[in-house]
């Protein structure tokens, strides 16, 4: 299995959370202070925002940086292992509360 360049995974998502948000690129280009074609280049796999615009955008749309960069599926399995290791810890608690 080959994985995909971070420019194109990041264009997936990018473009995922922007419908998934309503948020049109030209408003999200003006709200960042970034060209209209800057933003495009981002939605289309041709280059990646700098550290400054992924702050600005992480904090603009609620987005992780992990998100960003992750693969479909990927962070759903983490937090099906998550949600896992939560159920068994509280579990866990209830044994212990259970002896006292």
């Amino acid at each position: 299995m080959s994985e995909k360049d971070p420019r194109e995974v990041f264009s997936e998502n990018f473009r995922r959370v922007l419908h998934s948000q309503a948020v049109k690129q030209h408003h999200l280009a003006d709200e960042l202070e970034v060209s209209r074609g800057t933003v495009n280049r981002w939605a289309n796999g041709k280059s990646l925002p700098g550290p400054k615009e992924m702050r600005e955008l992480s904090l603009r749309l609620n987005w992780s940086y992990a998100a960003m960069f992750a693969e479909p599926g990927e962070l759903a399995e983490d937090a099906a292992e998550y949600d896992e290791i939560i159920a068994r810890a509280e579990e866990l608690v209830r044994m212990l509360k259970g002896r006292g």
